[in-house]
């Protein structure tokens, strides 16, 4: 595997992977975010290619059912695109500060369009260590429904979802939307995206990703506790 490069250039700039100062938020031991404040000057021609892929791979159709998270373009880093080739090294390196680990292994990347009422059921990923979901277009907000489109997390391994009582999921945590909000958990916890009711198409990216292909995480292995600091890696 090649080493990971320091910056991608994106039009003009040569934009960091990451940041010495990126700050990590702890929201729970399994569910982890960070929060690029660059996201300005790489989502413009990040969104351009997903809608292009969008038109070139679905065309006027649509999915088989509103429930399965949107219109899907896959492969980022087949997408001919520098935006989308940083903001997957972002994800392989969040994978390995988190988990203190050298190598990141993507087994699947995508992007998710959201169209009014679509929406994703519950659901987890199999092959991979972590999954990851990026914000690059948060759409409409509803101000009749300020849960619309939340993506929100129902397992009873996660103590945020368990407040009562420890195994019983009788809290959802719903994750606030936010342009340039990245967000990592292990892959085989329950996650699902409430009905998206804007105008303007909700994007987000995602990602699967192991140390090496087919690896999986042990039910009793959480997440790496950070500290809400910047974080390193030796």
């Amino acid at each position: 595997m090649t080493d990971s490069p320091n910056s991608v250039r994106v039009g003009d700039k040569d934009i960091p992977v990451w940041y010495e100062d990126q700050r990590v938020e702890v929201i729970d031991e399994h569910l982890h975010a960070a929060v690029f404040k660059d996201w300005a000057d790489y989502h413009d021609p990040l969104i351009a290619r997903a809608h292009e892929l969008e038109e070139i791979k679905w065309g006027n159709s649509k999915p088989d059912s509103r429930t399965l998270g949107g219109k899907k373009v896959h492969h980022l880093e087949q997408w001919d695109c520098p935006a989308a080739d940083l903001i997957s090294e972002r994800a392989k390196e969040f994978f390995k500060r988190l988990l203190n680990e050298q190598t990141a292994n993507i087994d699947l990347s995508w992007a998710n369009l959201y169209y009014k009422w679509d929406y994703a059921v519950p659901h987890s990923h199999r092959l991979s260590v972590a999954s990851l979901v990026y914000f690059l277009d948060v759409g409409d907000p509803d101000p009749d429904d300020e849960l619309a489109g939340r993506l929100s997390f129902a397992d009873p391994r996660m103590k945020i979802c368990c407040s009562d009582e420890q195994g019983y999921v009788t809290t959802r945590p719903y994750i606030g939307p936010e342009n340039g909000k990245m967000l990592i958990w292990p892959s085989a916890f329950v996650h699902f995206v409430t009905p998206y009711t804007g105008d303007r198409p909700r994007i987000t990216l995602a990602w699967n990703i192991s140390r090496y292909k087919g690896e999986l995480l042990p039910d009793d292995k959480p997440m790496v506790n950070v500290a809400s600091t910047p974080t390193s890696r030796a």
